[in-house]
């Protein structure tokens, strides 16, 4: 088999894999590995910014406060001491290398979120925040020698050296064959699996293909239970589930059900997400409902127009004015707090395997992520993996030199569609926003089901996804079974409330029960 071979390999494009190849050193051979055709071209969906506390009345001992609070008591606190104190600097230093943010009176404009106490949240062109982030880093890394970008591509296996992860087999949809990348170290940065829940945020591919090629290459995965609904997404039939961005309420914006009453009294628009996604269900399940609204128009137009540009654009092509009309919302997945195990330095369990973004546990988020932590724990703990892989001695990239049998098989496409739709309802059903001890192991069996009677061919590309979907749902549903409590954005209604017998971090590996770590 063809392949080659490099210092680093990256696995996606998203801004913990340009952040981390922004950092990559001039003297190491770097590759990332994208699924797009243009390796710079991915969709980039965060609206509300970068948290970070450089305002005159913040800090980041109350931008830490904020995050624990946030947590749920599951916030690793050192790995929250390095997100806000790092961070901070991080973003200092793109700001001295280029990055625009948006600015009133010559100082950064901070808008505010759900569960922050300060007006700490950047923002780039509006709501255009994650774009602009990333071209950013892009204009940036294409003048970099030392990387090597293959598009139209993905991992569909970790290679594995007596323990070690040294690379991964890649599939070329653009060339429809295999190869291999061996690496002295792999660093997967490869977004959630938010998109496997049949309404989500997320663009269609984010269904944990990275967070399963761990799992299934023996890595642990940490806090699987914990996924995080955005409590206002776009409801409208036939339409997706676009994200109407928090930021919106931190400017003004009510929530109101279909009477055009509050019904938020005891919270309020702008608490946590768990908090306010689990108010909207409710509400949802007593009126029989499917949307609130969100109420902008005692707001003043140009400002919401100018704020929320694209938002206010969608919206109009939609026949939707954003300060005339009411917004119809609902909660869709948007986040997987968990993932792969990671120390602090982006180290999975599997020596020579790193993780970053989305698609990695820290801890740092404990049971609920506070509002746009996300974009800065992509660039700190992007940032800290390089640096580690740059100090320590990493493995010595090996040929690989097996033969590999794997084909596309495009006749399988229709039948791995109506499994992931099989998935999705599962997940829904069983492991959606409030859950029970009673429908997740209904889920669980369902998945089980699903897994013994499946027949797709081996050594195929929807043989490969199909594997992703059913183990990363299975996870799910078997972590939040055995999370015995409600916590953050866990809830269980049979057990609605949160003991100090669950202050641990759930741990899976494949083959093997969950088990608990206490912190």
């Amino acid at each position: 088999m063809n392949g080659i071979t490099c210092d680093i390999l990256i696995v996606g494009t998203g801004l913990a894999g340009l952040y981390a190849a922004w950092r990559t050193s001039e003297d190491q051979k770097v590759v990332i590995i994208s699924k797009a055709s243009d390796p710079f071209a991915n969709s980039w969906h965060a609206q509300g910014g970068i948290a970070a506390a450089i305002g005159r009345d913040d800090s980041p001992a109350t931008h830490y406060d904020d995050t624990l609070k946030a947590g749920s008591g599951l916030s690793d606190p050192d790995a929250a001491i390095i997100l806000v104190e790092e961070g901070k600097n991080l973003m200092q230093n793109m700001l001295d290398c280029g990055l625009r943010v948006d600015t009133q009176n010559g100082t950064p404009s901070l808008g505010l979120e759900g569960g922050h106490s300060r007006r700490r949240i950047l923002h780039l062109d509006g709501d255009l925040s994650g774009r602009r982030t990333m071209e950013f880093l892009q204009e940036n890394i294409q003048s970099k020698k030392n990387i090597t970008a293959i598009p139209e591509s993905e991992v569909i296996e970790l290679i594995t050296f007596e323990g070690r992860c040294t690379g991964a087999i890649i599939y070329h949809h653009d060339k429809d064959e295999v190869s291999y990348v061996g690496a002295g170290a792999t660093l997967l940065a490869t977004g959630g699996l938010s998109a496997l829940y049949p309404r989500s945020t997320n663009p269609k591919y984010s269904i944990g293909d990275g967070v399963a090629l761990a799992y299934e290459a023996g890595a642990a995965l940490q806090d699987m239970e914990f996924i995080q609904f955005h409590p206002t997404a776009f409801c409208q039939p036939g339409e997706r589930a676009f994200l109407i961005s928090e930021a919106v309420r931190g400017e003004g914006a009510k929530l109101i059900n279909n009477a055009g009453d509050p019904f938020l009294k005891k919270t309020g628009e702008l608490d946590t997400r768990d908090v306010v996604a689990r108010g909207i269900y409710k509400e949802l399940q007593r009126s029989g409902e499917e949307n609130v609204n969100l109420d902008l128009r005692h707001l003043d137009h140009s400002h919401i127009q100018q704020r929320f540009h694209s938002i206010y654009n969608y919206l109009a092509n939609k026949g939707i004015h954003m300060t005339r009309d009411l917004i119809p919302v609902s909660p869709a997945a948007h986040y997987m707090i968990g993932g792969v195990k990671t120390d602090l330095s982006g180290r999975t369990t599997m020596p020579g395997l790193f993780a970053a973004g989305e698609v990695a546990s820290t801890g740092v988020m404990g049971a609920n992520r506070l509002a746009s932590n996300s974009l800065l724990e992509c660039i700190v703990f992007a940032d800290r993996a390089i640096q580690t892989i740059h100090s320590e001695k990493t493995g010595i990239p090996l040929p690989y030199n097996e033969d590999y049998p794997f084909s596309y098989n495009s006749g399988e496409r229709e039948k791995y569609q109506k499994l992931r739709k099989k998935v999705g309802k599962i997940l829904n059903k069983h492991a959606g926003i409030i859950r029970n001890g009673k429908s997740l192991r209904k889920g669980i069996s369902k998945i089980t089901a699903l897994k013994e009677h499946y027949s797709f061919q081996p050594d195929t590309y929807y043989f490969t996804k199909a594997e992703h979907a059913i183990n990363n749902a299975m996870v799910i549903l078997e972590s939040a079974l055995a999370r015995s409590e409600s916590r953050g954005v866990h809830y269980r209604s049979d057990c609605p409330i949160s003991t100090t017998a669950f202050l641990a971090h759930s741990e899976i590996i494949y083959g093997n029960p969950v088990s608990f770590k206490r912190i």
